[in-house]
């Protein structure tokens, strides 16, 4: 049997789901498949994290 992963919760406020959501709309009809905002932000945290956090802290400097 599969073990599965631990989770935890992240809120989200409308106006950043509907943002996501409409740039899930759009990459559905580039991709020709459903691309939900889940897996945008799934992405953007797997991929992007680290220049992410080199942004916030060359920001505050």
């Amino acid at each position: 049997m599969k073990k599965e992963a631990k989770r935890t919760t992240y809120n989200v406020t409308k106006k950043r789901k509907d943002r996501l959501e409409m740039l899930a709309i759009r990459a559905s009809i580039k991709a020709n498949r459903t691309i939900k905002w889940t897996e945008i932000v799934s992405h953007a945290i797997d991929y992007y994290a680290e220049d992410s956090v080199a942004d916030i802290v060359h920001k505050l400097h």
